[in-house]
Parts: structure tokens; C-alpha cells; sequence
């Protein structure tokens, strides 16, 4: 399924194959596209109402992929955990600054004595 998707274009989501509803939908946008291929492929005229419904067919099988509340949930949850990260690697950051201009503060405050 992943690879027939790929071949025609069709977006799809991590972790979003393989459970039957998902299947069933990208099944019918790969429906949609086949016939969108074969249509170009065919070069046979169309008719401007053939043209739209063509179009059509592709808008549909390449627009948003629908989540069902797991997927939204999944999609929270990794969000959450890539801000913890990120705020975890600002916090550590910061403290080497902070860390370095102390040091720094400390050396100019007490420089090491020359010998004479």
C-alpha cells in the first residue's frame, strides 16, 4: 500500500497504514489518482466536464490526510515531548552561558599574580 502511494503521489501520515479505515480511504485515493494516470496516459480528448472531474478526483485523493482521536492524541503527546526537549536543551544552554560568565566574572576579579 505504502509503495503504490509513493509511486502516485498520495500523502499519508507515520504510523497512519494499516488499520482498516485508513487503508479503505487511501485504497480510494489511489483509486481516484489510478484513474487520473490512466486518463493522461490514455491521450484521448477530454471534455471540459472530463478535465473537472479528473481535477477533482486529485484534489480529493491528495488533500488532507483525516486523523482519527488516537492519531490526534499520538500527534499531542509527541508535540508535548519534542517541547520538553527542546526546552530541556535551551535550559542546558543557558546554564553553560551562565556557568562560562562566571568563571569569566570570577577571573576578572581576581586576576593571577605576576611574579616578579
Amino acid at each position: 500500500m505504502e509503495e503504490m502511494l509513493n509511486l502516485l503521489g498520495c500523502p499519508f501520515g507515520d504510523r497512519i497504514l494499516h488499520a482498516a479505515g485508513n487503508d479503505a480511504n487511501f485504497t480510494l485515493r489511489a483509486l481516484l489518482l489510478i484513474a487520473t494516470v490512466d486518463s493522461a496516459a490514455s491521450n484521448h480528448p477530454l471534455t471540459p466536464e472530463q478535465k473537472a472531474l479528473l481535477s477533482a478526483f486529485e484534489r480529493i485523493a491528495k488533500g488532507p490526510v483525516p486523523l482519527n482521536d488516537r492519531q490526534k492524541e499520538l500527534e499531542v503527546r509527541q508535540q508535548i515531548e519534542e517541547d520538553r526537549a527542546r526546552r530541556r536543551r535551551e535550559k542546558r544552554v543557558a546554564r553553560r552561558i551562565l556557568d562560562t560568565r562566571k568563571r569569566e566574572n570570577e577571573e576578572a576579579d581576581n586576576p593571577p599574580h605576576e611574579k616578579s
